[in-house]
């Protein structure tokens, strides 16, 4: 069994099998020419970010590895999504997967990644250190809400699609989706075009919020208008009015999500909205645990006060870590000595990042209960 980077030459094949698995798999029919335009790109940068096996001349299972640089509280880290894993329904069995995965494990180390992210069946991935873990929140929001909550909120909001040419808008979107607490680095070059291409994947579009002739903020929604994707806006006020004025747009219940460390908006709508559900948004992977958790700490501090303490947790096969606030010196670090607690990398994944809280993993001391869960999660859009 031959393992290859695959070149631009490669582009239509690759396009084809993925195409050809997943629409069995999901059963309809799949075009990730249009659900991942930032993938698809016909050249070697993009296509070889995958690997693929070739059988009978023919490539037969591919498997694809994604960098993704982020900026979490100020701290720059590489996160990297693991996807697109395909073998065509005649070549099965023949342990394709398990090798291709092997690989983008240690494509990941190449790279430096500090952490990985896929989506898929738990207990296939929990073997290469993923764990669904983390918090993001889905909020279901009706007209009866709007009505008795928000009363006139909305109102005098109105919409522009932002379109590929649209520079201004782009680069309004951009500018608040990168000054935001996490962002995943989207490109200033070629018009935003980068920007463009992350924003429209998975079919979604975006639409540029105005009022009083200014732009308050962007969102990208579905195809059928009632699920918001992305959601940023210049402040609570703007977003509240935003969100108002599109479910008034809509005419019906929309749903939208919303992150740990958005506070203001998600204490908000958790008071006004008809339900906001706890979800993990991902199987993470951690490799650069200090790193990882250093900064989330840190992004935590940013909106809640934290007691001082310290905690001290061991990860199997890692090391220990040395989880510490002092006053406004907040953060984490890997240390030699003894530890509080020994966890192996799931279950630190759930201790550490959610969602629930660390006691139901493990032991927890008062100072883990007041800072754990820690804020990881993920942007529906930016999932290659």
């Amino acid at each position: 069994m031959e393992i290859v980077r695959l070149k631009k030459e490669n582009y239509d094949e690759l396009i084809a099998l993925m195409n050809k698995v997943f629409s069995i798999q999901n059963k309809k029919e799949m075009d990730f020419e249009k659900d991942l335009p930032k993938m698809c790109i016909r050249d070697d940068e993009h296509v070889g970010k995958h690997f693929g096996i070739f059988e009978d001349g023919k490539l037969v299972s591919a498997v694809g590895i994604y960098p993704l640089p982020i900026n979490i509280a100020g701290k720059k880290l590489l996160f990297s999504t693991v996807g697109n894993v395909v073998t065509d329904p005649d070549y099965e069995g023949r342990g394709y997967m398990s090798a291709l995965l092997e690989c983008a494990m240690q494509e990941l180390e190449r790279i430096g990644a500090d952490a990985s992210r896929l989506s898929g069946l738990r207990q296939r991935y929990n073997r290469f250190g993923y764990e669904l873990c983390g918090t993001r929140y889905v909020v279901t929001f009706s007209a009866h809400n709007h009505k008795k909550r928000f009363p006139g909120v909305g109102e005098g909001v109105s919409f522009q699609r932002i379109e590929r040419e649209d520079t201004a808008l782009l680069q309004a979107a951009w500018k608040l989706h990168q000054e935001s607490k996490v962002s995943v680095e989207r490109g200033e070059k070629n018009g935003y075009e980068d920007a463009y291409l992350a924003m429209t994947a998975w079919r979604s579009i975006p639409y540029a919020a105005f009022k009083d002739g200014r732009m308050i903020g962007y969102l990208c929604v579905n195809e059928r208008g009632d699920t918001l994707f992305e959601n940023y806006a210049v402040d609570t006020e703007a977003f509240a009015q935003m969100i108002c004025a599109w479910q008034t747009r809509y005419g019906a219940t929309i749903y939208f999500y919303l992150t740990p460390y958005e506070e203001q908006n998600v204490r908000l709508f958790f008071e006004r909205a008809e339900t906001v559900i706890v979800k993990s948004p991902s199987h993470f992977k951690i490799i650069n645990w200090e790193g990882v958790t250093d900064a989330l700490m840190k992004l935590k501090a940013t909106y809640t006060d934290m007691a001082d303490g310290e905690v001290r947790i061991a990860i199997k096969d890692y090391g220990v870590l040395r989880l510490y606030v002092n006053g406004e010196n907040v953060g984490c670090e890997r240390i030699e000595g003894d530890a509080d607690l020994v966890l192996d990398r799931l279950q630190a994944a759930r201790y550490l990042f959610g969602p629930l809280p660390p006691a139901y993993t493990a032991c927890a001391a008062r100072v883990a209960r007041d800072w754990l869960p820690l804020p990881l999660s993920w942007n529906h859009l930016d999932r290659v």
